[in-house]
């Protein structure tokens, strides 16, 4: 068993706090049908995720309001590695029944599976390859780009030689902003 660091330690001794009163919690949680979103009425982050704030001495702490509500739920504390995702996609989303609990992998492949991930935004609507008319290069540039980098050259010397830019080099190499036609 490995021991808490006292960051951990601080965190958690807020966490239960929170944890014993869940009425002030819930209060702050639009309660809707079983099936619906549960919207958290309270503060939120730039990012959309509601937020609860808590002290602890003269510290302060955010807790993530779905991660608190899965917490409650499950009286149970998410260790470190571990995420509360939403199976509804909505950031402020409180209902149990739409978090699981799953690593930032588990996190990724929901989201890439449901096309939110940040290169799949349109990954049906946007033409790929040299049929997209804002490509730069040609399938016979990015092929030689992907054979040059699978040689061991450097993405800075691949891209002199075909005159596109290093993150060019980079996202044709992963298979991100561009792809052949036949992909």
């Amino acid at each position: 068993m490995r021991f808490l660091q006292w960051e951990e330690h601080k965190t958690l001794h807020v966490r239960a706090r929170v944890m014993k009163d869940p009425e002030l919690f819930w209060s702050r949680v639009k309660m809707l049908g079983p099936n619906e979103c549960w919207p958290f009425i309270g503060a939120r982050f730039s990012n959309g995720y509601g937020h609860v704030h808590r002290r602890l001495n003269k510290e302060s702490k955010s807790f993530l309001s779905h991660k608190l509500a899965w917490e409650i739920t499950n009286n149970a504390i998410v260790l470190p590695g571990f995420q509360v995702c939403h199976s509804c996609d909505n950031r402020v989303c409180c209902n149990p029944n739409h978090l699981f609990l799953g690593s930032a992998s588990d996190n990724m492949l929901d989201c890439s599976m449901k096309g939110r991930h940040k290169f799949q935004r349109y990954p049906l609507t946007i033409p790929r390859g040299s049929k997209n008319k804002n490509a730069k290069i040609n399938e016979w540039k990015a092929m030689g780009i992907i054979a040059r980098r699978l040689m061991g050259i450097s993405q800075k010397q691949v891209a002199k030689e075909f005159s596109v830019s290093i993150s060019t080099v980079s996202q044709v190499f992963r298979r991100v902003s561009w792809k052949s036609s036949e992909d």
